[in-house]
């Protein structure tokens, strides 16, 4: 069509919650894990509103949890003057809750870490799944107008949905094998400093396993 005029006018942000993640640093059982959460806010919390993080059953926190910085990228820290308390609902659910203090909270994407314990039963995390994420293990962020009314809190953002990850089970064994020195050479295993090096693993796993998934190793 043709058009004599026109204007392009920029449209407001959606007040929604967006990029959510949650990561870990061990998804043992029963383990201390350092959980990293994110999540972008597009409306300024006030006063004693705050995040309300509700994550599946058996994970555990301190009452009163200290959410911790995380280095590196673009993101921003929560202040210091937030608080944090975990509680257990009925059903198991784990709820984190990060009350703003004094200063309302600006909008923005942040990260922050907060150290629990994994759940101490082993659990398989899979797609599909008739979840609000789609997967078995979900984590939920609210951006709370008035957290000391909990879930009954007006929402300032719409909330978001993030998968969470498998509980998985210690290995019955695992670590480098102990070569000769003519297997060492054999194999092309070289420790010297700043050297290819081909390094040869073992282990072993307490049951077979039924399904495929990925091997990672961390050094």
């Amino acid at each position: 069509q043709n058009r004599s005029t026109a204007a392009r006018v920029v449209a407001p942000a959606v007040r929604a919650l967006a990029n959510a993640r949650v990561e870990y640093s061990t998804n043992l059982v029963g383990k201390v894990n350092h959980l990293r959460f994110r999540i972008e806010t597009v409306t300024s919390i006030p006063t004693l509103g705050g995040l309300l993080i509700r994550g599946p059953a058996g994970f555990v926190f301190p009452d009163s949890c200290q959410p911790g910085p995380v280095s590196g990228g673009e993101h921003l820290s929560l202040p210091h003057g937030m608080s944090c308390s975990f509680q257990a609902a009925d059903s198991g659910e784990a709820r984190l809750h990060l009350m703003v203090g004094s200063s309302s909270l600006p909008s923005g994407l942040y990260e922050f870490e907060v150290a629990g314990f994994n759940p101490v039963q082993a659990s398989a995390n899979r797609d599909g799944e008739a979840t609000s994420c789609g997967w078995t293990h979900c984590w939920t962020f609210h951006s709370m107008k008035d957290m000391q009314l909990a879930l009954a809190s007006p929402e300032l953002d719409a909330r978001i949905t993030t998968p969470g990850f498998a509980i998985k089970g210690r290995m019955y064994d695992a670590g480098l094998v102990a070569l000769d020195d003519a297997t060492r050479v054999a194999t092309g295993r070289n420790d010297k400093p700043l050297q290819e090096n081909r390094l040869t693993f073992r282990f072993q796993l307490l049951q077979d396993m039924s399904e495929s998934g990925t091997l990672s190793l961390r050094g």
